[in-house]
């Protein structure tokens, strides 16, 4: 029983790390967008696209 209680301990931290997990990749694809937007259109350069 005490096993069982563990394993479901484990399963839903490793399911809230992962949800975070996901949320940080969906944040950084939409940044990178908008800096490759920037860049693209000329309202940033690149060394601004890269420290920001």
């Amino acid at each position: 029983m005490k096993k069982h209680s563990v394993f479901v301990g484990i399963c839903a931290f490793l399911k809230k790390n992962y949800e975070m997990k996901e949320k940080q990749v969906k944040a950084v694809t939409k940044l990178i967008t908008i800096s490759t937007s920037f860049f693209r259109y000329a309202r940033a350069d690149y060394m601004e696209v890269l420290l920001t």
